[in-house]
């Protein structure tokens, strides 16, 4: 059988396409394994501060005087919060984790280009939870001061506050949640060409729930 010039210039060309292939398929790899350690450790750490401040605000909702746990969520309020200074510990440490991983990302930007709207729209959300955050953070610390020193907090200061760290909690569940979105699109992206398949992507039945598809059109990434 006589193999003719065109044959083996196809022969050539489609090993070269594998080649080139292979070379991007093992740096898409290499970008993965760079950014998913700092990205899980993001999700864990955000995931953890929400669970404190949804465990805070209902300790702060049921501190009445006249409730059998008033003395029980005292302890709680002061002891760990205030002696430990856990919520001061969990935003720091939920922030700096979200700054490294954002910062791996960076090194690798020409090579997740398609995805860099995600990490702008999850930069913008960043700067408005700080605010958010600090704000709720100054009030609890007024609040714990107050208890400490025996002053008086007047309920409707108390339900302000509640209210407060319940809107801080939510946002922070929405910007969590988006950190996973992100994770699946990442693994979606380097993936996609070794297995052929896809994750399927975060479905919210609620559409007050922010997904990353919408956190772009809230920040309006596409005018960047």
């Amino acid at each position: 059988m006589t193999v003719t010039v065109t044959g083996w210039i196809y022969v050539y060309k489609l090993g070269q396409k594998n080649v080139i292939r292979d070379k991007r398929i093992t740096t898409y790899i290499s970008a993965f394994n760079f950014i998913k350690d700092p990205l899980y450790n993001a999700i864990r750490k955000n995931s953890d501060f929400c669970t404190y401040l949804d465990t805070t605000r209902r300790h702060l909702g049921g501190l009445q005087v006249e409730s059998i746990l008033y003395q029980a969520d005292m302890n709680y309020l002061l002891l760990k919060s205030y002696n430990e200074r856990e919520f001061e510990n969990l935003k720091n440490i939920a922030s700096s984790s979200y700054l490294e991983f954002s910062y791996a990302w960076e090194q690798y930007e020409i090579v997740l280009l398609p995805l860099v709207k995600q990490r702008y729209a999850l930069q913008e959300e960043f700067k408005e939870m700080i605010m958010i955050i600090n704000n709720s953070y100054m009030g609890y610390n007024a609040f714990l001061y107050s208890l400490s020193e025996g002053i008086v907090f007047k309920e409707e200061q108390r339900a302000g506050l509640v209210n407060s760290i319940a809107i801080t909690h939510d946002r922070l569940l929405d910007f969590f949640a988006c950190l996973m979105d992100v994770n699946t699109n990442v693994q979606n992206f380097v993936f996609k060409d070794l297995f052929n398949r896809n994750i399927e992507e975060r479905k919210v039945l609620d559409e007050k729930y922010l997904t990353i598809d919408k956190l772009i059109e809230k920040h309006k990434v596409d005018n960047f």
